[in-house]
């Protein structure tokens, strides 16, 4: 309710309009309040509507559509910011590493269709691989409420703590069995679910079998080289 309250018109003012202007206060937050209005409207206008007098940025956000953007509307409004440094900076960037990760420019196009046949076999052959060698990362859903029709799948919450986990195994491994048994009951909703966590984090997915999917994304720098997986999987035939 809060969410939609905050998204509406004119809902930011209401929920945060001067609501700490009568005592001092530090704002401290992990990342740089955006500036910009994606979701929801900007964070750093929140603040300056809440009349904070200092907030404390543990990193500065490198999307372009902020990148310092939001210190700048804040300082703008007569607000105080200091970047955290040392201990408390590091600390910081470790938390938001998986999101910088993913809103970098790739070096790759990020719909995947560079990928071929041969390499979703590759991969393929690749987690079957380490499977044997009980190697596989794998990942299984822990919602509470499943789905039965398609609308319902695209309906799906994705718990946002469960998304970070994926996100964190993706850019370790590459490779990710995703088990969605618990979250669909029928097998071809499987992959509509899969496809749409996917979307969300930029990756692929490579397979689909039953109610378990097999999600793909290149690492920082990447360690799994397609063209040399599909080249090992010629010589083995």
């Amino acid at each position: 309710a809060l969410a939609d309250k905050y998204s509406s018109d004119g809902g930011p003012k209401e929920l945060f309009g001067d609501s700490l202007a009568s005592f001092p206060v530090t704002a401290y937050v992990t990342l740089e309040p955006c500036c910009h209005t994606g979701k929801t409207p900007p964070c750093a206008n929140a603040l300056v509507l809440a009349k904070v007098d200092r907030v404390v940025v543990g990193f500065r956000d490198p999307n372009p559509r902020v990148d310092g953007g939001g210190v700048k509307l804040l300082e703008e409004a007569g607000i105080t910011v200091d970047l955290a440094e040392g201990m408390a900076g590091q600390a910081c960037a470790d938390m938001v590493d998986s999101f910088v990760k993913r809103i970098e420019p790739k070096a790759y196009e990020t719909d995947y269709s560079w990928v071929t046949g041969a390499m979703r076999r590759a991969l393929r052959r690749m987690a079957g691989k380490l499977k044997a060698e009980d190697g596989l990362t794998e990942y299984t859903w822990t919602g509470k409420i499943s789905a039965s029709s398609e609308a319902e799948v695209d309906e799906l919450e994705l718990d946002g703590m469960w998304m970070e986990r994926l996100d964190f195994l993706l850019w370790q491994k590459e490779l990710v069995n995703v088990r969605l048994n618990k979250a669909v009951g029928k097998k071809k909703m499987a992959q509509r679910l899969a496809e749409r966590i996917a979307s969300e984090l930029g990756a692929h997915v490579a397979q689909t079998v039953g109610h378990t999917s097999l999600l793909y994304r290149p690492g920082i720098p990447p360690f799994l080289d397609l063209n040399d997986l599909v080249e090992e999987g010629r010589n083995e035939e």
